[in-house]
């Protein structure tokens, strides 16, 4: 028998690290949310969805099972703090509630 060692992955799901805050749809219209998405770059996680999490989620993307440039690089704190600073801005949060989240998507 094979052991396979490190992440194993089909062409049906990705891996993603991404720095989020509780992020409230309703608040918003759906083109604001696909401005979120398609134009500012956030990944959004809805409650109940495919990747488990207990409220719906806004963030940016720190890795992505499906992008290489990933591999092996890394971020700096000051970095990922920039990207968090982005988020308490563009939603008026406190620096408080931004966290990292992990876990598997379906593509």
């Amino acid at each position: 028998m094979k052991k396979r060692q490190g992440f194993v992955s089909n062409s049906s799901t990705s891996s993603f690290v991404i720095l989020g805050i509780p992020f409230n749809d309703d608040a918003y219209t759906e083109a604001q949310i696909e401005d979120f998405e398609c134009d500012k770059g956030y990944m959004i996680l809805y409650e109940g969805g495919e990747c488990g999490v207990s409220e719906t989620i806004i963030g940016i993307y720190i890795a992505d099972g499906d992008d290489t440039c990933f591999g092996g690089e890394s971020m700096s704190l000051i970095e990922l703090n920039e990207k968090a600073e982005k988020l308490v801005y563009e939603f008026g949060v406190n620096l408080s509630e931004v966290k990292i989240y992990s876990g598997v998507r379906m593509c």
